[in-house]
């Protein structure tokens, strides 16, 4: 599956390579996407207002909460709309 990225996600995205944890989260994350956006596991919230699902992406041992939109659009193609911090 090819990934398109918003601007701000992939600049997000880029950065986290300086923070190996938020990296490797962020990328086990996308891979299962790729894999399989399916499972209920990654589809657990709905944003209907843009046609996409918010997965939560969690870094062991910190609180903030991080998080990629996505949706897949057209058949074939992860468009990552968000991935960044989450919240407050």
């Amino acid at each position: 599956m090819e990934i398109q990225w918003d601007a701000v996600a992939w600049e997000n995205y880029d950065t986290a390579e300086a923070d190996p944890p938020l990296a490797t989260a962020y990328d086990d994350t996308l891979d299962n996407l790729i894999s399989d956006p399916q499972p209920v596991s990654v589809r657990l919230n709905r944003l209907s207002e843009v046609d996409a699902w918010l997965t939560y992406v969690r870094v062991r041992g910190r609180e903030q909460k991080y998080a990629i939109i996505w949706r897949v659009s057209p058949p074939g193609t992860l468009q990552v709309l968000h991935l960044g911090p989450w919240g407050l």
